[in-house]
């Protein structure tokens, strides 16, 4: 009777242990597919967003270039507008009324407003001088701005 109940025990063990090997494997199973299936949606995302970044790195290349032909072209028109459209200056502090002029009459940019400032200390000149040799206006400008301001080291 011992020997009944001890193989009606282990059948039963064997029979629990099959149950949960087989539960857990199918558990196991539908987390793999549903990873699997993860996966391939991730790799399609992927692929899509590869393909806009190299469309973005194109469309970027391509305005880079044309930002570099406009500044080319702008540097070697050394634009000026006619004197009677510029604008009178204001009086304030002569290196701010030379400042002012220069960039609301479109005769420097920003850009080369900041540069000639902190080349100005470098070569111990004044801002006209400075955007002068740095090539940012011509002679005759700078001339005509000196008049209007009776600014110090223009020649």
């Amino acid at each position: 009777m011992i020997m009944i109940i001890s193989l009606i025990i282990f059948g039963l063990s064997l029979a629990g242990f099959f149950y949960v090997r087989s539960a857990i494997t199918r558990d196991h199973q539908a987390q793999r597919r549903e990873l699997k299936r993860r996966h391939a949606e991730l790799c399609a995302q992927y692929e899509s967003l590869s393909a806009e970044k190299a469309g973005l790195m194109a469309e970027s290349a391509n305005l880079t270039k044309q930002i570099s032909k406009l500044k080319n072209i702008h540097a070697s028109d050394s634009f000026s507008p006619p004197a009677s459209s510029r604008k009178s200056p204001k009086k304030n502090s002569e290196g701010n009324d030379v400042a002012s002029y220069l960039l609301t009459n479109g005769l420097i940019s920003l850009e080369q407003h900041q540069k000639a400032t902190t080349t100005m200390q470098t070569l111990k000149l004044d801002l006209l001088s400075t955007c002068l040799t740095l090539g940012f206006i011509d002679e005759q400008t700078a001339l005509d701005i000196n008049d209007r301001f009776k600014t110090k080291h223009v020649s």
